[in-house]
């Protein structure tokens, strides 16, 4: 061997040691990351989009024509690599710094992040992109390299632990009671409670079913299970608030055609009576073509028709979980839902009583139109996402 070689083998023998860094994915279930680095990567994501600033629906992007995050004021930005904003103008979202820069998005996964946010059929509904991140800050476990979980500084954001073979009371403690998700909208927690009990019936009946032959199951739920439940409460969840805001638009929609009738036969002196007005209006028919339809138009987003809820047209087989029972046991009035100044697109409805306006049947049909135009809207995203 000769030196040029044997001082090739040294060097490569002597060669730096480079410190292999844990990337994010922001998975759930048993794929998940690191307890750590998920509290470590939530916490720069959290401040880098900016999550607690977004407005309720996504906008369509003027750059990608893809949909992205939109936020409240005019100072915020979800862009921080834009040609108008370096690294160093990047400054913290709170009184803690938090630094910013373009290796920390590398490190992070920010965009990553971003596509498992927003890559999702419900994602057109309200809130639900900063509720689904809400979903993402209940872990799995302790912590072991933090003698306390970090704090986000941030009313309604705030890191959880619930581990998969918790009972369910725990379950409804941490998710319904102190996660936070759908916190913009006044919901009875009795209706949030029977939503996620019937999630866990169901999947614990899904788990003693895949397990029936197994002489070691133990009936607990797996880290998959866990995260099965918390993703379909939101989605379920989230569902129940779109398809009531529709249903109480298109209810007050009618309302005010039924008082501008009047006024009209009222004006023109004509002899039918209210009564007879009442019995016209118990005729009506609400399809889809009908300009009462709350399919046709109830907007969900006044600020940005493009990601509006409600379809062109109605004319579509669809399939999707089976969604129909959380909303139909409360599918009257909705008693107990009404909107926070927080949210935008708000349809305040709550002084007006439905029930003395419209048979139980109008009120069924146009239920069931609100619904299908919630269910139609998220097979449409979740057929573009295919492609």
């Amino acid at each position: 061997m000769n030196a040029s070689e044997d001082g090739t083998r040294n060097s490569l023998n002597h060669r730096p040691k480079i410190k292999s860094v844990n990337i994010p994915y922001y998975f759930q279930g048993e794929m998940e990351d690191s307890i750590s680095l998920q509290i470590k990567s939530l916490v720069y994501v959290f401040h880098r989009f900016q999550i607690s600033n977004l407005k309720p629906f996504l906008k369509i992007s003027d750059l990608t024509d893809e949909y992205d995050f939109d936020y409240l004021g005019s100072n915020h930005h979800s862009n921080f690599n834009g040609a108008n904003k370096s690294a160093n103008q990047r400054s913290s979202m709170n009184s803690r710094s938090i630094l910013m820069n373009d290796k920390l998005d590398r490190i992070y996964n920010v965009d990553h992040f971003k596509t498992q946010l927003l890559n999702d059929p419900y994602r057109i509904l309200i809130d639900y992109s900063k509720n689904k991140f809400r979903s993402l800050l209940i872990l799995s476990e302790a912590p072991s390299e933090f003698s306390e979980i970090p704090s986000l500084n941030t009313p309604n954001f705030n890191f959880l632990i619930l581990k998969p073979d918790d009972p369910t009371e725990k379950y409804v403690e941490v998710i319904v009671n102190k996660s936070g998700i759908y916190s913009e909208h006044r919901i009875n927690n009795k209706i949030k409670v029977q939503i996620l009990l019937r999630i866990i019936n169901r999947q614990k009946k899904a788990l003693e079913s895949n397990n029936a032959n197994s002489p070691e199951f133990s009936g607990e739920f797996t880290k998959d299970d866990r995260a099965n439940i918390i993703k379909s409460y939101v989605q379920k969840l989230a569902f129940y608030i779109q398809v009531q805001r529709i249903y109480k638009a298109a209810l007050k929609s009618k309302e005010r055609d039924m008082k501008n009738q009047l006024y009209k036969y009222s004006n023109d002196k004509s002899i039918q009576s209210y009564k007879s007005l009442k019995s016209e209006r118990s005729r009506m028919i609400l399809l889809p073509e009908s300009t009462t339809s709350p399919i046709k138009n109830t907007n969900m987003n006044a600020n940005n028709s493009s990601t509006g809820l409600l379809p062109n047209s109605t004319n579509h087989q669809i399939s999707i979980m089976d969604l129909d029972d959380t909303v139909n046991q409360n599918n009257s009035d909705y008693p107990y839902y009404s909107d926070t100044a927080d949210s935008q697109a708000s349809s305040s409805t709550s002084s007006v009583n439905f029930v003395k306006l419209f048979t139980p049947e109008e009120k069924h049909v146009c239920f069931e139109q609100s619904k299908m135009a919630v269910r139609i809207r998220i097979e449409r995203e979740r057929t573009l996402l295919l492609f």
